[in-house]
This record gives structure tokens, C-alpha cells and sequence, in this order.
């Protein structure tokens, strides 16, 4: 069978008891409902991986998150971005899932037959910096200063794994090569001219007779 994150737990909606949380967009960080789904969909890719199972779509993040290696997330979005795994072993399998704490966990039990080591392996790994932009807003004086957008930089990252059965190596290779683009860093700063002084005049002083 074919593991679909987003037919599993649906669309996110209020009523179905989801709350706004951050999410990327356009590369900037708003809020959406359900934002935060993406941990779970990277704890099962993970998870996925390590089991040895087919992994048929999967999308990484337009930039770095926190909670997880570059190159080893998932992203997932209602109608554009799923996370999709088939059972290519021999025997059933059984999804579990729970939270402890802070941390996510989910496992994949099966077949002893079915057993295999996997090594994930991350290279080409780097660090892309991003640039400071500067915009000028007319509405605001001179020596007014604000960060709009903090940014972040971006990375790049290769996924390659090893699979090993009994002690011997059975499939090795490439998954995928990651992009996450930078973000600049936008500074607004005031363009409107400050107003000359102005000078008070009195009435003419009496000339000397």
C-alpha cells in the first residue's frame, strides 16, 4: 500500500481543531492554520528511510528549519506539497506514532525477516549567505530605520544512503540533492527631507534720528 500524509490527516482546517503556527511562504514566515505539520511529515520520511521503504514523493523546505538536517526534511502542504511512501517489503507493516515530551516519535514495525541497517548520509554540504537590501520609504524622515525582514541564509545538501542485509550491502546511492534558497535581509529607511528651519521675524527695529 501507498502511505499519503496529506489523505491520512486531511486538510487543516479550524473546525478539524488545527491552530495557526508559522509556516514559509514566498520566502518569508507567516501564519497559516496547521502550520508545523511538516515535523511530522520529516519525523516519518525519516522514518521511512530508515525502514528501508519506497519513498515515491517527497519536498524539502524552501529554507533550512531547525528541527531537522538540511536534506533529510519534509514538506508538506494541502494541495500542493504531500509526503508519499509505499511498503515495498514482503510483509505488512505497522505505523506508530507518539509525542514525549518536546520530541516526535514514530516507528515502523514489521517482518524480523524484513530487518535492515540504514546509514543516511549528508554531503556537498553549504552554507549560502544572503545579501542586506535597503529600501527607502518616503513617508517616513530621514535616520528612520527598520528591519522588515530579518532574512536567512540558504544551504545546499545531498542525501545518499547505504542499506545493508546481515551484514552485507544490498543498495547504495543517491535520493536527492536540496536547494534552499537565501533570504535577504530588507532594511527600510526614511527618505522624507526633514523641514528647513524657520526663521521668526519681528517687526523693523526704529532708525537712529
Amino acid at each position: 500500500e501507498v502511505f499519503s500524509l496529506n489523505q491520512r490527516v486531511g486538510e487543516r482546517t479550524v473546525p478539524d481543531g488545527y491552530r495557526s503556527a508559522p509556516i514559509f511562504r514566498d520566502g518569508e514566515v507567516v501564519p497559516d492554520t496547521g502550520g508545523g505539520v511538516c515535523q511530522v511529515a520529516s519525523t516519518l520520511y525519516n522514518m521511512a528511510l530508515l525502514a528501508n521503504l519506497q519513498v515515491l514523493e517527497r519536498s524539502h523546505h524552501s529554507r533550512p528549519v531547525w528541527y531537522c538536517p538540511t536534506g533529510r526534511d519534509a514538506a508538506v502542504y494541502w494541495g500542493a506539497k504531500d509526503l508519499k511512501f509505499k511498503n515495498s517489503l514482503p510483509h505488512p507493516i505497522l505505523l506508530l506514532g507518539e509525542v514525549r515530551g518536546s520530541h516526535l516519535w514514530a516507528a515502523c514495525v514489521g517482518h524480523a525477516d524484513d530487518q535492515y541497517k540504514v546509514e543516511l548520509i549528508r554531503s556537498n554540504l553549504a552554507r549560502l549567505g544572503n545579501k542586506t537590501v535597503t529600501r527607502q520609504d518616503p513617508t517616513q524622515p530621514e535616520g528612520y530605520r527598520k528591519v522588515e525582514n530579518p532574512g536567512a541564509a540558504g544551504a545546499r545538501a545531498t542525501l545518499s544512503w547505504k542499506v545493508y542485509k546481515d551484514g552485507r550491502l544490498v543498495k547504495s546511492g543517491k535520493l536527492h540533492d536540496d536547494y534552499y534558497a537565501p533570504v535577504n535581509r530588507v532594511v527600510i529607511v526614511g527618505a522624507k527631507p526633514k523641514s528647513p528651519p524657520q526663521t521668526l521675524t519681528g517687526p523693523a527695529a526704529p532708525k537712529p534720528a
